[in-house]
């Protein structure tokens, strides 16, 4: 692995709970190298219910976003998704790769 996912690694490693979980595109290796569980999300749910029952059903803690330009980043649609949580997503890491958001669910929809 690189520098920047090392650093990514580490961070969630040190920074967030056991029983984190933590929406990601690529969620093996996330979960192999951090010890938290993960899983991708889908971005073919472009409602904002949708996203918001899919990440409630996954008991998401956390949303990872990949910051490259490689095809499987998906990045207009990462934009999307931000838009669409909004107030709900913190930053609480992010190196030149990466950007890692808590979720703090504002909307009472979601525990």
């Amino acid at each position: 692995t690189d520098r920047e996912s090392t650093e990514l690694f580490e961070f969630i490693h040190e920074n967030t709970p056991a029983d984190s979980h933590i929406k990601f595109y690529r969620p093996r290796i996330l979960a192999l190298f951090t010890g938290r569980d993960s899983s991708i999300y889908n971005l073919s749910k472009l409602s904002e219910t949708d996203i918001r029952q899919e990440f409630r059903l996954t008991g998401a803690t956390h949303l990872l976003l990949y910051k490259g330009e490689e095809d499987w980043a998906f990045k207009p649609q990462n934009a999307e998704l931000v838009a669409t949580l909004g107030n709900d997503l913190n930053i609480i890491f992010e190196n030149t790769h990466f950007r890692l958001y808590k979720i703090t669910y504002h909307d009472g929809q979601i525990d």
